[in-house]
């Protein structure tokens, strides 16, 4: 049972950090201002900040996923 709430408590810790993310109006300000800039550096960095956002997605979708199958295997037996 604490495995699966460990599972649900992760996917739900990135989820909510991905959505902040995503909706964070001071957040995609500084993404305007890094895509709006002409150095390289600017790139990088919203490379960078997409790259944690999908990955906390996907890794929060991934422990939902777990969570789940660890719920139907313990109703299962």
């Amino acid at each position: 049972m604490k495995k699966s709430i460990n599972f649900l408590f992760i996917s739900l810790v990135s989820w909510f950090v991905y959505f902040f993310l995503e909706n964070s109006k001071s957040i995609n300000s500084i993404i305007v201002q890094i895509q709006n800039s002409s150095s390289s550096r600017g790139f990088g960095l919203y490379l960078l900040f997409n790259i944690v956002k999908w990955t906390l997605f996907i890794f929060g979708t991934i422990s939902l996923m777990m969570f789940l199958k660890a719920i139907f295997k313990k109703n299962k037996n």
